[in-house]
């Protein structure tokens, strides 16, 4: 295992923030290594390393083994509403997580061609300060909300791990096992097995969703880095109109840059179809699921304080891929507007052949690109109001149910 990859990306960073040197590569691809450093990225490389694979499988088989404990202990609570809110609530984030496995495992070569391409247009050399400042701007601020990701789920797992010690629950998410294995009275080793079980689990696939989370939703944040690029790129254009060769030279490979973008936003949307969708009503169900046990578990202060803590990270979630979804569509709309100024130089300068590619552009950026999956609504901060006010609604309902 090299633990290198764990850090690399935060020495980058620490130089980049006080020697103001150029970031070696983009956030998602040091995430993309830090998943690999955890033995849990099976691209075709990692497919023909002997070991990694059976990690890697045998990690499968105990992500699903909890799930399953999770839905056999589902009809322990139906005496109770509030565990039976609980126990939902584990089982829709266990499934989840199961999706998210099982999904890494198929589509890893096409996630690794969206990274390499962007890695690649990373690096293309430029002259321009204001680009080269954009992106350390950018992987400084991916890095820090990164760091702040870290400290969050750190204190997650803490208050996961301590509720044994001030609860009357002997594991730290309710389940069941055949035979009551899970019975500390009956099977003490067993049950001490199942508890190191769960915090494993826990533990590393905290840290593995971690990764994913940042690495997908960060590649949104790199698209709309681009296209602000091409923006200031396309206003640049107004300096080279003396040299009509040299205007459409580099007009012509801003078409391309275009093209290349509006591709890979949609191949980005097609390749995290199926994730947007569900983490969508995941979401959902989650916000309303932890809502409800907080309001009807309000006289329990430990209850209370836990599923507040989730409450609040799945809000964050849900915020941070609408923001980020709102990025891609303002930065994209954006390049109608440089391609316009750059078509007014063009025009006063009579450089009437190449008014067709900056008109191409235009037309192409008109409808602004969205981040969603169709026929779901895009993520975007209004979308993401209307979600909250779905969940007060529900939650209006169950606790309605509950009096």
């Amino acid at each position: 295992m090299n633990w290198q990859r764990f850090y690399e990306q935060f020495v980058d960073g620490w130089q980049v923030l006080h020697k103001f040197t150029h970031p070696r590569h983009m956030t998602v691809y040091y995430n993309r290594e830090q998943m690999k450093a955890i033995w849990n990225y099976m691209n075709t490389e990692e497919r023909q390393l002997p070991i990694r694979c059976i990690w890697h499988y045998f990690i499968i088989v105990q992500i699903y083994i909890f799930f399953l404990s999770l839905l056999y202990g589902i009809p322990e609570s139906f005496d109770s509403i509030v565990d039976l809110g609980e126990d939902i609530l584990w089982v829709i984030a266990a499934f989840f997580l199961c999706f998210k496995v099982i999904y890494f495992l198929n589509y890893a070569d096409d996630i690794d061609i969206i990274i390499d391409t962007l890695e690649q247009m990373h690096h293309e050399p430029n002259t321009i300060k204001r680009i080269r400042s954009i992106q350390r701007e950018h992987f400084l601020l991916e890095t820090g909300l990164s760091v702040a990701w870290y400290g969050a789920m750190a204190f997650f797992s803490t208050v996961i791990v301590s509720h044994p010690l001030w609860s009357a629950q002997t594991l730290l998410f309710h389940c069941a096992y055949p035979f009551e294995l899970h019975n500390p009275i009956e099977h003490p080793i067993c049950h001490f097995i199942i508890l190191l079980t769960q915090i494993f689990i826990m533990t590393y696939y905290q840290l593995w969703i971690l990764y994913t989370e940042l690495f997908s939703v960060h590649c949104f944040s790199q698209l709309a880095v681009h296209f602000q690029i091409l923006c200031i790129e396309l206003r640049e254009l107004k300096k080279k109109t003396d040299d009509e060769q040299h205007f459409s030279s580099e007009l012509r490979r801003l078409v391309r840059c275009h093209q290349r973008i509006l591709h890979l936003v949609q191949r980005v949307n097609e390749v995290f179809y199926a994730p947007l969708i569900l983490q969508l009503f995941a979401t959902f169900a989650l916000l309303c699921l932890s809502a409800f046990v907080v309001m009807a578990c309000r006289d329990q202060i430990e209850i209370v304080i836990r599923f507040a803590i989730f409450m609040l990270m799945t809000f964050s979630y849900i915020s941070y891929w609408s923001k980020f979804g709102d990025m891609v569509t303002e930065k994209s709309h954006e390049v109608a507007l440089a391609a316009y100024d750059a078509y007014q130089y063009s025009s006063k300068s009579k450089l009437l052949k190449s008014q067709r590619n900056l008109i191409l552009i235009m037309l192409r950026a008109q409808k602004p690109l969205n981040m969603k999956a169709n026929p779901f609504p895009a993520y975007n901060l209004n979308n993401c109001m209307l979600l909250l006010k779905q969940c007060y609604t529900i939650l209006t309902v169950l606790l309605r149910y509950l009096d």
